[in-house]
């Protein structure tokens, strides 16, 4: 097996209406920011951070996240996940999630930045409690070039598992080969250059909170591209396509904002990162 050039484990626990630590290991071009409390609900909140500055050809990284009974973790990034060229070998992540019985994981990492001629593969398993709570976000936006042509890099190959009680429930992918298909067409990014995948479970979410998200979407944001669908178990999918990357993360705050004042009573804290 290749020698991992970043791997992160990190596992969460309940105590005395707290998440705290309970097993943290990093080593390579991984590392986790001291544990932060940003609000007065007990969820706990990490920042991952590259101290290499970005993904290089070959680079293989390794993230494990265990959150116990009834925990709340927050994760999120320092900065974008920018991949450099990789000219010889692709760039992997494997990420391998498991939430226990009422414990709720928050995923929402800066964009993915692939640039000029770079593979980036990406490979999510999630395994949750029947009633787990799981809210994950990914945007890919292009690296920038100086012919401003928009799809320079070669492949970006986004793959999410869903296990509920140990049973696959939900297989979403995200695939873009600029070179073998036309991005920019119909049925693709139809003319824009940036895609937001979510992906939210949460055991009472139904048809109506789904219509509820939709008309206040569309009230909020009128020219939003987007499309919104109730997965086969309490949960949705939500993409969406722009050309803006701030109006895109304002749409995956609006729907975090809304999740947490339905099913968690509270206001979203912004967080700061420079």
């Amino acid at each position: 097996m290749k020698t991992m050039t970043g791997t992160l484990e990190l596992a969460v626990k309940q105590r005395d209406n707290r998440t705290v630590p309970g097993h943290i290991f990093y080593q390579g071009a991984l590392k986790v920011m001291r544990p932060q409390y940003l609000d007065d609900s007990g969820q706990v909140t990490y920042f991952v951070l590259n101290p290499g500055g970005g993904y290089l050809d070959g680079d293989r990284y390794s993230l494990t996240i265990d959150v116990g009974p009834e925990a709340s973790l927050y994760l999120t990034t320092q900065s974008a996940t920018k991949v450099y060229q990789t000219p010889k070998d692709h760039v992997y992540q494997l990420n391998q999630i498991a939430v226990k019985a009422k414990g709720e994981f928050i995923n929402l990492p800066d964009p993915i930045i692939p640039y000029e001629k770079s593979i980036y593969q990406q490979e999510q398993l999630v395994y949750l409690a029947a009633d787990a709570r799981y809210f994950a976000s990914e945007i890919v936006t292009p690296g920038w070039d100086s012919a401003e042509r928009g799809f320079t890099y070669r492949k970006v190959n986004l793959l999410t598992k869903i296990y509920l009680d140990n049973r696959l429930a939900v297989m979403d992918r995200v695939l873009l080969q600029p070179d073998c298909q036309n991005l920019a067409g119909a049925g693709m990014l139809e003319g824009f250059k940036k895609i937001a995948s979510l992906l939210v479970v949460h055991p009472e979410i139904d048809q109506e909170y789904i219509s509820q998200l939709h008309q206040e979407l569309t009230t909020v944001f009128p020219a939003l591209h987007f499309g919104l669908s109730l997965l086969p178990i309490n949960g949705y999918s939500l993409r969406v396509l722009g050309n803006d990357t701030q109006e895109i993360e304002s749409v995956i705050q609006a729907c975090y904002q809304n999740y947490n004042q339905t099913f968690c009573k509270k206001k979203l804290q912004l967080t700061r990162k420079y």
